[in-house]
């Protein structure tokens, strides 16, 4: 059902050109956790939404379509260094997130999920 409010005070927002915002049109949706019945305000995505990502996604081909191959393979080794790094720190909130998202236990997300997603960077 459509909310022009957010249900929650931590709004899960898009993404895009880098930075976090809510939909075009401020809209959100309520997503039910299915760990323990908790909701979440989701932005509801519009047409204006998908065309500002696209329009974010085609400026940053036309700047990568400029590097050469060696600084393609050295961005992307950072950006999974970063990542990998960012994973290991934030491991406890990660686990907490699964396993409130998808209704994983704790031991599980902490002794499957997540070394599984380090192990695969």
């Amino acid at each position: 059902m459509p909310s022009s409010t957010n249900p929650s005070s931590t709004p899960l927002l898009n993404f895009i050109n880098g930075v976090p915002s809510p939909s075009f049109e401020g809209e959100f949706f309520e997503h039910t956790s299915p760990s323990d019945g908790s909701t979440v305000g989701v932005a509801r995505s519009s047409l204006m939404d998908v065309v500002q990502a696209i329009q974010a996604v085609n400026r940053a081909q036309a700047a990568r379509s400029k590097m050469t191959g060696e600084e393609k393979q050295s961005q992307i080794r950072n950006l999974l260094s970063f990542f990998a790094e960012l994973l290991q720190e934030e491991s406890s909130t990660l686990v907490l997130t699964l396993a409130e998202d998808i209704g994983l236990p704790v031991k599980s997300a902490k002794e499957h999920s997540l070394p599984t997603a380090l192990g695969i960077l």
